[in-house]
């Protein structure tokens, strides 16, 4: 019985396994790059600017959002809001005391972008949102 191998060209190895390890290693870069055009590397956001005013003679305790504030009497407090384009835009809630003096029954507004007021209306505090013409009272219309 006879046998016969074959000589193996170590030179044809190597630059076989270089050669697909660079055609591989170009495969991968396209894939990353045509996946990071897709992607945009600035996530586009829609900001609004709110900016709540206190028109009471006395200070007002209220939650924005989780957050606890205090806006003094004739104060003003302004802050901004970001939101992604895909997303539902939620405006910011504000939850407060509404009655003035004894008692406490919690109100809670969704703020508009722009000026939002509190007012007094006799022993009620409301909070006016923004409008064309500056803040109006969100108060609903009585149905006829």
């Amino acid at each position: 019985m006879k046998i016969t191998t074959k000589k193996i060209n170590l030179k044809h190895i190597l630059f076989g396994g270089a050669a697909l390890a660079s055609m591989l290693g170009g495969m991968i870069f396209l894939d990353s790059a045509i996946a990071q055009e897709i992607r945009p590397t600035k996530i586009r956001r829609r900001c609004y600017r709110y900016t709540l005013i206190n028109r009471t003679n006395r200070g007002v305790d209220f939650n924005l959002g989780r957050r606890k504030s205090f806006l003094r009497s004739k104060g003003q407090f302004s802050f901004r809001r970001c939101f992604k384009l895909r997303r539902r835009v939620r405006h910011p809630l504000v939850k407060y005391d509404e009655i003035i003096g004894q008692g406490y029954r919690v109100a809670s507004v969704r703020l508009s972008p722009g000026r939002n007021a509190f007012d007094r209306q006799g022993r009620k505090l409301v909070l006016k949102t923004g409008g064309t013409d500056g803040p109006v009272p969100q108060i609903a219309p009585l149905e006829e």
